[in-house]
């Protein structure tokens, strides 16, 4: 597998004058630099380090510029990243056909990813390699989350089974039953005792495996028309008292204690098929799609309502996830790539390219914000590295 690391070093340049004919530049096995200019009368130096062997692949970033043989004058190059370093860090391979899912334990120390082929793998994010296969699910697994504290996994999957599993040795703890749908979401409150589900309906579940109980509380019933047919994801709300559940078109507010939705948060404007809140519990991010060739992603202040961005694609969006400090949303597309913004201003600052087939579909940050982590049609896991 080959890293590949750009640094970019810049420095205003003032004076740089040519008479030649612009022209397009090329990498240069004995030139590490190119021109760009940032405002009138001022030109960038950008120093770029590649190796070789990787000269002609694509992967982490791609600059074009346009600039005179001799170096000196630029002529309508993109403006550099604000990020430094970017790094295609990791290959995981071992699911056969689509992964779905992919999810970093809290501790930072395992990756889960979940696949077509009915199984759950245990990854260490530290070796890179592939700790446990979980097998039990009897098909497709759409849904996987770990317990605050990191010893347990939970998977759902299109058997509408819920399955909870010893992350320690890799074991089948107990098989939970109440859905009559395929399971599409699964969160647990910020203490790890309750697990929230979602399948068309949501289910709320007591969560102490230690003991031997996982027990149904409540499954609330969406009395609103078509939007119980379609729940997508859901997560508990700062506080613990409300969920949050994208649907068609729309983020419905659920009160826990009386099981029943009490508000429609907001609408994205198109099917709402991911939700993310950062960790402080003060920014959450929708992103979704009414077709294959539109997508949008939007981002709100959770204390105000206040909408914070909308960012529109040319292709539909089918996971988002954000950064540990709230500065940046991934978001998994169905071109194959991965795009990484600007929570303040919408601004695109990646976009990633490694996958080799149509469809990303679930993107996760690590708990420290260094690896994004991504899967999809092609069934492998990459890991990308992240300065935040």
């Amino acid at each position: 597998m080959i890293s590949i690391r750009a640094t970019l070093a810049t420095r205003a340049l003032s004076g740089c004058k040519s008479s030649q004919r612009p022209g397009r530049l090329p990498i240069f096995d004995n030139h590490p630099r190119t021109i760009s200019d940032r405002s009138q009368g001022l030109e960038e130096c950008w120093r770029m380090h590649v190796p070789t062997a990787a000269r002609n692949i694509v992967a982490a970033l791609v600059l074009l510029s346009l600039c005179s043989c001799d170096f000196t004058k630029k002529a309508g190059s993109p403006s550099p990243p604000d990020t430094e370093t970017i790094t295609v860090n990791a290959l995981l391979e071992g699911h056969s056909g689509f992964v779905r899912r992919v999810a970093f334990s809290p501790n930072g120390q395992l990756l889960a990813s979940t696949g077509k082929d009915k199984t759950v793998h245990l990854w260490d994010v530290a070796t890179r390699k592939r700790r446990f296969v979980l097998k039990g699910h009897t098909d497709a697994v759409s849904a996987v989350a770990f317990s605050p504290n990191s010893r347990w996994l939970v998977s759902g999957g299109d058997d509408n089974a819920i399955r909870v599993w010893d992350v320690s040795n890799g074991s089948e703890k107990v098989c939970l039953k109440g859905h009559d749908k395929g399971i599409t979401g699964c969160c647990f409150s910020d203490d790890g005792k309750t697990l929230a589900t979602c399948a068309g309906n949501i289910g709320l579940w007591t969560f102490a495996p230690d003991r031997g109980t996982c027990t149904l509380e409540k499954m609330f019933k969406d009395e609103s028309g078509p939007r119980n047919l379609s729940l997508t994801s859901v997560r508990f709300m700062p506080g613990n008292k409300q969920l949050i559940c994208g649907s068609m078109y729309a983020l419905a507010l659920w009160d826990i204690q009386s099981a029943k939705e009490v508000d429609l948060f907001a609408g994205l404007g198109d099917f709402v098929i991911s939700i993310s809140i950062a960790p402080q519990g003060d920014v959450l991010c929708a992103g979704g799609g009414a077709g294959e060739s539109r997508g949008r992603v939007k981002a709100w202040d959770l204390a105000t309502r206040k909408e914070l961005v909308s960012i529109e694609t040319p292709c539909r969006i089918l996971g988002v996830a954000m950064s540990p400090n709230g500065k940046t949303i991934a978001g998994a597309r169905v071109d194959g790539t991965v795009s990484i913004w600007e929570t303040s201003s919408g601004k695109e600052r990646f976009k990633l390219k490694g996958h080799t087939r149509d469809r990303v579909s679930c993107v996760a940050f690590s708990p420290d914000g260094k690896i994004l982590a991504s899967c999809g049609e092609d069934g492998t896991v990459r890991l990308w590295q992240i300065e935040e």
